[in-house]
């Protein structure tokens, strides 16, 4: 089986490729720059694409701009919308098997229970570049080549490659303020709910999937990915907090509100049937991610 992955030394693809690497797995790094054990992409060549795809069983598209990238609208729309579909087409030609997109939770409205049935947000650059890559891909015909889109929570976890945009990552920004300054300021009010996972356990869901779908199993064309740790700001600090060891850390709220609010839980109408959705590298993942911080910073 030969994987192809996208993102070259982005966060996502270099943990998921190192995943796999270790399941021994056949993988393909791309990226939009050489660089070593990385194949060049160009987007806007659909030979070029369509080349690279050529004997290529699973796509794994990690390729895109975050939440902080997404400064442009027409820039965004063009790297998170347009070439996922390009990349789809060139799957398709070459009868890529599977073709898996990774999108976000972003692109649902608030509710108190959030799955795949959950209305969709309309608001944001990110969101409506995220939501618009989605829909140009269920709009393409059907053919031999699965799509699966798989909308991830937040993710967390130390990068293979050194990359900056990773500490934009929530739980990741926490571990390296607090080790570098002992202090860190969150714009986030405190009670918000969201859903935490490690990239460890995200990478072996990807595998599982993968697994699954060569054993013939039948996918959804929407997977919710989530773990256990329904967790609020506050809450996901003191874990934190208490991992690094530190009594002298200080974390400030920008908009600080103790009022207390129902609890939010974003799960999947189908994960259970791939993987538990406890997250047994929760805390293994937050002890590497501040060993790494700290021979880093």
């Amino acid at each position: 089986m030969k994987i192809l992955i996208t993102g070259g030394k982005g966060f996502l693809a270099g943990r998921i490729d190192n995943f796999l690497n270790k399941k021994k797995l056949n993988t393909i790094l791309s990226s939009r720059k050489k660089a070593k054990n990385i194949i060049k992409i160009n987007w806007n060549s659909q030979k070029k694409l369509n080349d690279l795809c050529q004997n290529i069983d699973v796509i794994i598209n990690c390729a895109g701009l975050d939440v902080h990238g997404c400064k442009l609208k027409s820039k965004a729309f063009k790297i998170n919308a347009n070439y996922p579909l390009n990349l789809f087409k060139a799957a398709k030609i070459n009868n890529v098997k599977l073709f898996i997109f990774i999108s976000t939770f972003h692109v649902y409205k608030k509710a108190l229970l959030i799955n795949e049935k959950t209305s969709l947000n309309k608001q944001g650059i990110y969101t409506l570049s995220k939501i618009e890559g989605e829909k140009n891909l269920l709009k393409e015909k059907k053919s031999n080549t699965k799509l699966l889109i798989l909308r991830a929570c937040n993710l967390f976890g130390y990068p293979i490659y050194k990359n900056k945009n990773c500490w934009n990552l929530l739980v990741n920004s926490i571990v390296k303020n607090l080790i570098v300054n002992q202090k860190f300021k969150i714009n986030s009010k405190e009670n918000n709910y969201r859903n935490y996972s490690s990239i460890e356990s995200f990478c072996e869901f990807i595998y599982n999937i993968i697994l699954s779908y060569s054993q013939k199993k039948k996918l959804p064309k929407i997977i919710n990915y989530c773990s256990d740790k329904n967790l609020n700001v506050k809450e996901i600090y003191k874990i934190v907090s208490k991992a690094i060891k530190n009594k002298k850390n200080k974390v400030f709220f920008k908009h600080s509100n103790i009022k207390e609010v129902k609890k939010v839980f974003y799960k999947s109408l189908y994960q259970n049937k791939f993987k538990k959705i406890k997250d047994k590298f929760f805390n293994k993942e937050l002890n590497k991610l501040i060993l790494y911080s700290k021979n880093s910073f």
